[in-house]
């Protein structure tokens, strides 16, 4: 079972790096790499990374002014040149964990199912990362409390006034991401 990644990025060469790294050791047949600003590019030379520059050509005119609809629009066309049996679709700055090798568990779902999502666990530091070794080794994540009042009452807890401007303690999305069937 094969599975492929597409991401739209902005972020520094050591970030990207690091995305393909941990793609590539997590299993990823390919990386679909959208760069969002043509101005602010970083080529890797590797068979396994297809570098797409979003400028104005790309777009024939018509770039889409919001991140998400960009986004999926890069998604539906690594879809479409995907090889693979699914497509993880991802932020740069959003790392993929599993104890079990994706492509089994990928090929243990039955084949009327079609996407799967995956909820996200956000990473928490003592102190800022300095160093790429930091991002990974930190020990504490946050996951999504089920209750919502529980959930509420916890980030209530610990963030005071600046828990309403988070979702449930989490500072970007709460839904996650999903793999898709592409064959």
């Amino acid at each position: 079972m094969s599975w492929d990644v597409v991401v739209t990025a902005k972020d520094t060469r050591e970030a990207i790096s690091l995305f393909i790294r941990r793609y590539k050791a997590m299993g990823a047949s390919r990386i679909f790499l959208h760069y969002d600003d043509p101005g602010d590019v970083h080529p890797f030379d590797d068979d396994r990374v297809e570098i797409t520059i979003c400028d104005a050509d790309y777009w024939a005119g018509s770039r889409p002014e919001g991140l998400e609809l960009r986004q999926k629009w890069n998604a539906t066309q690594a879809r479409a040149r995907s090889t693979a049996d699914w497509i993880f679709s991802c932020d740069i700055d959003e790392h993929l964990w599993s104890e079990t090798p994706v492509a089994g568990l990928l090929a243990g779902l039955p084949a009327q199912v079609l996407s799967v999502s995956v909820p996200p666990i956000e990473a928490v530091y003592d102190h800022p990362p300095r160093s790429e070794a930091d991002i990974i080794a930190t020990p504490w994540f946050k996951t999504q409390e089920r209750d919502p009042d529980a959930r509420t009452a916890f980030w209530a807890a610990r963030m005071g006034d600046l828990a309403g401007l988070s979702v449930a303690g989490y500072w970007g999305h709460t839904h996650g991401k999903s793999f898709t069937r592409v064959h």
